[in-house]
């Protein structure tokens, strides 16, 4: 599952619209962006507009690094 998928299944989940989102969010990511990045128009989003998504739905991201662990890093 992608963050894409991740955005979507937490907007489904809390009965949000994009539009309801685009709300949230009016002044730092501009609707248009948000449309075609979670209607998959777009295949990328920049940080900063995905940072201001993920605030705006109180989530946050975790990286581990797999293969950093597996060498005892």
């Amino acid at each position: 599952m992608d963050l894409r998928e991740i955005v979507q299944k937490e907007l489904k989940r809390r009965g949000w619209s994009y539009y309801r989102l685009a709300r949230e969010i009016k002044e730092t990511v501009p609707p248009t962006t948000l449309y075609e990045w979670l209607g998959g128009k777009s295949e990328t989003i920049n940080s900063g507009h995905l940072a201001d998504i993920l605030a705006a739905l109180d989530m946050t991201v975790t990286v581990k690094l797999k293969a950093l662990q597996r060498k005892g890093r």
